[in-house]
């Protein structure tokens, strides 16, 4: 019969193995990470390990004992497996060599086939025929060559896995380097007492090797939970990986990739990625010269542009070196950032210095010419008493109202959007069309597209298009003796009246080349929309330098105007382009508009 005391080391035993199991939450729970596997199987291994040598004592037949005491063996040999494939990942910082995967893999296999081939009696190399089950229910078993070269190579993994903690406690700082020491002790706690039991140092009536495990799981709890080496260290790292914005690539020294996270797979358009693709792979689908900044080893930060959804977006590339002591490079990192929106608000910002530039520029050079206008036809009303001189300071007063009204404009075109909403295109249209009404113009609508926009931004677009039609068809008077007297006045005084004033004129007939009314179209491109007119059209020598500030054809234009509808486009992200229609008249097509 079984002694009570020893049934209760036996129950200790098989309540221990289900306690082990309680070990298993994190691997489970964070799969993906580095080491979790490893530490899976150890775990099961020494469950596995503790319920045999509990329940086989409660066995008393021969080939059920034998049965468990081959489990139990093979379950030693994996255990201790594991702890090496921990040891490496946590001394090197990389999955296991696949050499060594296989090597130690393999022996697991052959084990496991001379157990069951010796349970079946092809062979006694493991233990031999004359093993026994004593009265008890005790496995009394005689040992083979093998069970002794096994438990050999067995010490062989404890000792290297050991002197991997060792080395990383000895090159360590702070907790990682508590962590090693205390993950350098769990093998040779289970193992010392192993030795003890089989040097018969202390005489104990069954093998003690389990208890020393359970200390040795107890130690290995320890630094799973207080020294972090899964909860803190590897899964949090990996959490912060996978949830960053920005793009991450982690790659080894030979320059495979082992981590990404879900946004770097699909910047890179990597349909399949997995652990141990070479990096050329990992980065095929961008060109060669973004893919070499990509490969940097040393730590840079570089910035690509990438053509993707259809549009050019900018990119950040920094690249991290992974420093490994006196291992060297263990590989690197590489955090791609997207810029795209920030070179937009750069863009903007030297838009918006170039408009104070030219507003400057027009208040200082402009502005004189209808100043000294004004100025030259009160001095001579002063000195002949002419009414006449009248309607030259009226056009001169116009003409400092229109270039007041186009500065303001200019000011705000290069500015971002404030509001973007669904904008019925025809409907603007006609709002915007009342506000540059001609008596001799006509606006059609041919579209009834609804585009995404600033209502206020497209408004001031379209008034700046009608306006240019109707005031460029106008056939204003060229017989102006009294503004002919007034510019010889302002040379007399060696001014020469600057570059033109505002794009608006107060024009008495708006008609087109032929003296018919004129006609201003507003119709749908596929990707956008064009607005022509009947007039004359753009001059062919000059369609490069239309949207350029201060260029323009008139006498009295400020060449603000199409700069300011250029403006207005590139803060939608649309483009614009000038040409002449089929009826010669000035057309505009802005292409790249969302349709809501």
């Amino acid at each position: 019969m079984i002694g009570i005391e020893e049934v209760h080391i036996r129950l200790f035993y098989m309540i221990a193995a289900v306690g082990v199991l309680a070990l298993l939450r994190p691997p489970l729970q964070y799969p993906e990470k580095p080491g979790s596997k490893w530490f899976a199987i150890t775990i099961c291994s020494i469950a596995v390990w503790l319920a045999g040598v509990g329940l086989y004592y409660f066995v008393h037949s021969r080939n059920g004992s034998l049965l468990l005491y081959s489990l139990v063996l093979f379950a030693i040999t994996v255990c201790f497996i594991g702890w090496l494939l921990i040891a490496i990942e946590f001394a090197t910082g990389q999955p296991p060599p696949r050499v060594v995967l296989v090597a130690l893999g393999g022996l697991a296999g052959l084990y496991a086939l001379l157990l069951a081939t010796n349970y079946l009696w092809v062979h006694e190399l493991v233990y031999q025929e004359t093993t026994f089950v004593d009265e008890g229910g005790g496995l009394n078993p005689h040992r083979g060559p093998v069970f002794w070269l096994q438990m050999s190579s067995l010490y062989v993994l404890v000792f290297v896995s050991t002197v991997l903690f060792v080395a990383e406690w000895i090159n360590a700082t702070g907790p990682r380097r508590r962590q090693a020491g205390l993950l350098a002790c769990t093998p040779l706690v289970g193992m010392g007492v192993n030795l003890l039991w089989f040097a018969a140092v202390i005489p104990f009536p069954f093998d003690p090797t389990p208890i020393g495990v359970a200390v040795a799981v107890a130690i290995l709890g320890w630094a799973l939970y207080r020294a972090d080496f899964l909860a803190i260290t590897t899964i949090a790292t990996g959490r912060v990986v996978e949830e960053m914005p920005d793009a991450v690539v982690i790659l080894d020294g030979d320059d495979r990739v082992v981590k990404w996270n879900r946004v770097a797979s699909e910047l890179f358009d990597v349909p399949d990625p997995n652990v141990g693709m070479p990096a050329d792979s990992f980065f095929q689908s961008v060109p060669d010269a973004v893919r070499s900044r990509l490969s940097v080893s040393t730590n840079t930060d570089r910035q690509v542009s990438l053509e993707r959804d259809g549009r050019t977006r900018h990119f950040s590339v920094s690249t991290f070196s992974i420093d490994g002591g006196s291992s060297g490079s263990l590989g690197r990192v590489v955090v791609v950032n997207e810029i795209t929106d920030m070179k937009k608000r750069e863009a903007q910002l030297r838009r918006q210095n170039e408009q104070f530039d030219a507003v400057t520029e027009i208040i200082s050079h402009d502005l004189q010419s209808p100043l000294l206008q004004i100025r030259a036809s009160a001095e001579a009303l002063t000195a002949d008493g002419s009414d006449d001189r009248a309607d030259a300071i009226r056009r001169a007063t116009d003409r400092i109202d229109d270039l007041v009204s186009d500065l303001s404009q200019l000011a705000h075109a290069g500015r971002q959007l404030e509001t973007e909403t669904a904008v019925d295109l025809g409907g603007v249209a006609e709002r915007t069309w009342a506000s540059v009404w001609s008596p001799h113009a006509e606006l059609m609508i041919e579209t009834d597209l609804t585009i995404r926009g600033d209502p206020a931004r497209i408004q001031q677009l379209l008034e700046n298009c009608f306006r240019n039609a109707v005031e460029h068809a106008s056939t204003v008077s060229e017989d102006r003796p009294e503004a002919d007297a007034i510019e010889e006045t302002v040379a007399s005084m060696g001014h020469s009246g600057g570059k033109g004033g505002g794009s608006q004129t107060r024009a008495e007939t708006t008609a087109d080349g032929d003296g018919q009314p004129l006609t201003v179209t507003v119709g749908s491109l596929p990707d956008g929309f064009y607005l022509e007119d009947t007039g004359s059209g753009f001059p062919s020598t000059s369609t490069a330098q239309l949207f350029e500030k201060g260029y323009t054809t008139s006498s009295t234009g400020s060449g603000i105007g199409l700069n300011i509808v250029e403006q207005i486009a590139d803060a939608h992200g649309w483009s614009v382009r000038a040409t002449n229609g089929e009826t010669g008249g000035a057309r505009l097509e802005f292409t790249g508009v969302e349709v809501a």
